[in-house]
């Protein structure tokens, strides 16, 4: 078989045969064993000719198939042993991915990482070869897959092409030589003059010019060279960037613990880069060491340090842009101390910017750098031990403890964290016991942007839109004609076309995202046993434009949400989940209600007086003028909950720039970090949150406002993503407080929120609006006539009505009350159907149509915290002896259906769909009403009559909200006392 297979292989090398032809004839051949021994000792002589070496291991792979993993697995890494230092690179990359997906199969992750990246290393290197190769003119033409492939055009062979990813490819043109011309005569003359701050940018240049060609060393030498005079000049921010770049540099080389070494010097400056300029404007550069530290550590299987490196960057990034001479005026330190910081501060921002520009003092400047290090290092321990609040929520140090984390975690939770990077997302997964992590290649931060660049461009147009419709009823001529010609520039009609459009695409990316990550993550998940039914998931970057939670779940005869199957928590990092999780709930019940004038926003008389009748405690109302950032900050000082039926904005890349727009001003990160103290809130609601997406070319965050809240100890943020029409927002906030007032957790309180919405019918609406008309008055209740007028008798509204009301009330949510007037419009904003488009008169007739079920009326809302408490889902069961009641209730079941087969609480789950929670498989203590039985009842059997597992007589399941106020209560000591039947 040997020979067999050298004969392939050197048929492969002169094109007398495909690679096709090869495997199908290897394949007839299986049964015939191979002499591996003999082929282990030969390989290394056999592949000094590279063509045929990488068609020889093409062949050796192929035969293998048909050996036992483990086997194959032993096999081929020997193989690899005798060949890892050969020149054959083509077939070393295929036999690394091999082995790499072989440990990866058998659950070997840390082993499969060094393969992979061995992987790409040979085609960088291949690359390399290839591009520089002066024997063979190749021309480069695009693949089908849309890849960059090479085509020797010396051959005619159907074996010629070669796929690369194109980020390998770095041709050198002419243009290329030129700008290195340029660079070296620039640093020559730089050199002349002794100027060294231009000679340090100069190299940097040049070492990323070497260093995208490939030429590695050349890029390390001139690095090294680089940080040497950086230091000698006191050039923090090229000292920085010197460490990363020989970082990576040794990543490619495979020296991973000196890549450790060098990233961790190049971090380490990052906590003094702030001495220097009081806001980092470059956030990419800097995050990309952050990245290159989380790659080396998971190719060491640090895992935990991996994990570490991923939190201390979004932390970083929350930070870096908050001048520390305006954040030490919220320190509670004494004022002599906090003055002596602030203005060594200034006095080092100054001497650097003098450095930079090279001026007369140039040596002066470089001491003075040198002697104010140590004192502000001094000077900012003397604040951390005045005000350790402060130092905690502005300092520099970076403090997660990670098994702290996963003591935080009970046993039903899994954390999953993404770290979106240049060159793919790792996800880690993190519960009680383990940590692990993987890696999605396909989805970098380009791509993720890519994919959200139509959407953008939709939001865009109805952002026009609006403003269009606003000002061709109250601006000028002029004013309305300008975005009239810019609303032209797209190639929708009106806002109901753009806003279907935008439906479609934001669930079609949503969906290539579910598809590259989800079905590995749900395979994770189940390994750990059925006990998970909570997630927290903490996005980053370009994945937090996307709603995770409405990702599908796909098997064989079903399709589900994420949220459907699990409780779904948002967190901005672990370690903000970590602080808060399962404290405390507040139980005063005392809420806050905020609400602008000059912002009118539609329903919100409607929620005032929702309020008034379903909230249980105590409610304050602050309108109008009262809307202020005193009253602000004293909310947190009384409140157990805070509505903020106001305007917010999430601002992407700019974190820093996110506020919430108050009567007298805007409320920045650094505002909510530096005025609100401990408190004890157990939500926030935003009603109205917008996301203000500037560019996708950068990294960013749209979390900024959730840290902030979370950071100062509000243990849950609920806001929408994206905006979404009044109705559906009122109808959320009615049934979420109703939640809360019946001691639900906000994240439980709102996904049955979610769940009333997607199954409300045209009737339950008309009957749920004519009950509001009542609690109205007469100017508030008319237009709400109106509406319950056009739902009851649509052959009134001609389609085109439909269409122009939907067109201007979903983008434009001051269309009903602009300027206190209320404006004469058929209110249909929301009555477009799961597909997006307006039913038919006959279909919106059908008082069982649910014009809610559309993700897009409900699935905007998430809840960012703490999710269940601790005490419910932590504790085992008692070690009194508990029946099961699922039993029971299949025999109720058979009784009344007279069907004579078993129905189980599995099955009984499935047949009811619409009832569908997470928090079906909970175990809900109860006792028997009759023997004083311990029983399990579940959410599903909720208001069923049932036998008593043990005395036989019929006992009556309490309402769902009974079952779920006491999941949400958690305490394992108490039970539902059942109802006789």
């Amino acid at each position: 078989m040997k020979e067999i297979l050298y004969q392939l292989a050197q048929q492969l090398t002169q094109y007398e045969i495909t690679q096709d032809d090869a495997a199908e004839k290897i394949t007839s051949l299986s049964t015939e064993p191979l002499e591996w021994n003999e082929v282990i000792q030969e390989i290394s002589q056999q592949c000094q000719n590279k063509s045929f070496g990488n068609n020889l291991l093409f062949v050796i792979q192929k035969h293998s198939e048909i050996l036992e993993k483990t086997e194959q697995l032993e096999k081929l890494e020997l193989i690899y042993k005798q060949l890892e230092n050969s020149n054959v690179y083509q077939g070393l990359s295929t036999l690394a991915t091999t082995i790499g997906n072989l440990h990866r199969d058998t659950g070997s992750f840390e082993k499969a990482i060094p393969y992979f990246e061995v992987s790409r290393k040979m085609l960088q290197l291949l690359d390399e070869e290839l591009l520089n190769s002066e024997d063979d003119e190749m021309t480069f033409v695009p693949s089908e897959d849309g890849m960059v492939a090479i085509e020797d055009t010396t051959v005619s062979s159907p074996i010629s092409k070669m796929a690369l990813p194109p980020v390998k490819l770095h041709q050198k043109s002419p243009e290329d030589t030129l700008a290195l011309e340029k660079l070296e005569e620039q640093l020559q003359q730089a050199r002349k003059h002794h100027d060294k701050i231009t000679q340090n940018d100069l190299l940097v240049q040049m070492g990323e010019y070497h260093y995208r060609h490939k030429n590695l060393d050349k890029a390390s030498n001139i690095w090294h060279e680089c940080l040497m005079i950086a230091k000698e000049i006191e050039y923090t921010e090229n000292i920085i960037q010197s460490y990363g770049n020989l970082g990576k540099v040794a990543i490619e080389h495979r020296e991973m613990e000196e890549a450790s070494s060098l990233l961790s010097f190049a971090l380490e400056g990052l906590k003094t880069l702030k001495d220097y300029i009081p806001k980092v404007e470059n956030i990419d550069k800097y995050k990309s060491i952050f990245h290159s530290a989380v790659t080396s550590c998971l190719s060491q299987s640090n895992f935990k340090k991996a994990l570490y490196y991923t939190e201390w960057a979004r932390r970083w990034l929350y930070s870096a842009n908050i001048d520390d001479c305006e954040a030490i005026q919220y320190s509670s330190a004494p004022a002599e101390l906090k003055g002596q910081y602030a203005d060594l501060l200034q006095k080092n921002y100054s001497t650097y910017e003098q450095l930079l520009t090279m001026d007369g003092h140039f040596e002066q400047n470089v001491q003075t750098l040198k002697q104010n290090s140590p004192s502000l290092k001094q000077l900012r321990q003397q604040i951390a031990e005045h005000d350790p609040q402060w130092n905690e929520r502005f300092g520099r140090d970076f403090n997660f403890d990670i098994p702290k984390l996963q003591q935080k975690i009970d046993s039903s939770t899994v954390l999953i964290e993404f770290l979106v990077t240049e060159k793919g997302m790792y996800v880690f997964m993190v519960d009680q016991n383990s940590i692990d992590a993987f890696l999605v290649p396909e989805l970098t931060h380009q791509y993720l942007a890519n994919l959200y660049e139509p959407i953008l461009n939709i939001e865009k147009f109805l952002q026009l839109w609006s403003k269009w419709c606003i000002e061709k009823s109250y601006g000028s001529q002029e004013s309305f004609q300008e975005i009239s010609d810019k609303i032209g520039n797209y190639s929708w009609k009106n806002a109901y076309e753009a806003q279907n459009s935008w439906k479609v695409q934001l669930g079609l990316a949503t969906k290539k995202i579910a598809e590259s990550i989800l079905p590995e993550i749900v395979s994770r998940i189940e390994s750990r046993g059925n006990a998970i039914n909570r997630l927290i998931l903490v996005p980053e970057g370009a994945l937090q434009l996307y709603p995770l939670h409405l990702m599908q779940i796909e098997g064989a005869n079903f399709q589900v949400y994420l949220q459907d199957r699990y409780e779904v928590i948002y967190a901005p990092t672990a370690f903000t989940f970590s602080e808060c999780a399962h404290s405390a709930l507040n139980q005063e019940y005392k809420i806050v209600i905020a609400h602008c004038t000059q912002q009118n926003i539609p329903f919100m008389r409607e929620e005032i007086r929702i309020m008034n009748r379903i909230w249980p405690g105590e409610i304050n109302f602050q309108l109008g003028g009262n809307t202020t950032f005193e009253n602000f900050k004293s909310n947190f000082k009384h409140a157990s909950h805070i509505h903020l039926a106001l305007h917010s904005n999430n601002t992407y890349p700019k974190v820093q720039d996110s506020s919430i727009l108050l009567a007298d001003s805007q409320v920045f990160i650094k505002d909510i970090l530096g005025n609100i103290g401990e408190n004890n809130i157990n939500a926030i609601t935003f009603s109205a949150n917008e996301r203000n997406i500037e560019n996708l070319d950068n990294f960013g965050d749209l979390m900024g406002l959730h840290w902030a809240l979370l950071k100062v100890g509000v243990k849950n943020v609920v806001s929408p993503m994206w905006t979404v029409p009044d109705i559906a927002t009122f109808f959320v906030t009615e049934k979420f407080y109703n939640g809360l007032g019946q001691g639900l957790s906000p994240a439980m309180a709102l996904q049955e929120a979610q769940n009333e919405l997607r199954k409300m019918t045209i009737s339950d609406i008309i009957e749920r609006i004519n009950l509001q008309q009542k609690l109205s008055n007469e100017r508030g209740a008319n237009w709400l006539s109106n509406l319950c007028q056009f739902l009851v008798d649509s052959d009134k509204v001609t389609f085109d009505d439909k269409k122009d009301a939907v067109a201007t009330l979903q983008t434009n949510r001051n269309m009903i009350q602009f300027e206190g007037k209320p404006i004469k419009v058929r209110l249909s904003d929301f009555i477009l159907d799961v597909n997006g488009a307006i039913p038919g008169e006959k279909e919106f007739k059908e008082k069982n149509f649910r014009p809610f079920s559309h993700p897009f009326y409900w699935g905007a809302f998430y809840c960012a915290g703490v999710g269940l408490t601790e005490s419910y889902l932590g504790d085992e069961d008692s070690e009194e002896e508990y029946y099961e009641m699922a039993e029971a209730v299949a025999e109720e079941m058979i009784e009344e259906a007279h069907v004579a087969e078993e129905v189980t609480e599995d099955s009984y789950v499935e047949q009811n769909r619409d009832q569908k929670s997470p928090f079906d498989k909970v175990k809900i203590r109860a006792t028997c009403p009759h023997c004083g039985t311990n029983i399990h009842c579940f959410l599903p059997m909720a208001n069923k009559t049932a036998k008593c597992p043990r005395c036989k007589l019929k006992v009556k399941i309490p309402k769902r909200e009974i079952l779920l106020t006491e999941i949400a209560a958690g305490d394992p000591h108490s039970s539902v006392l059942l109802i006789n039947g």
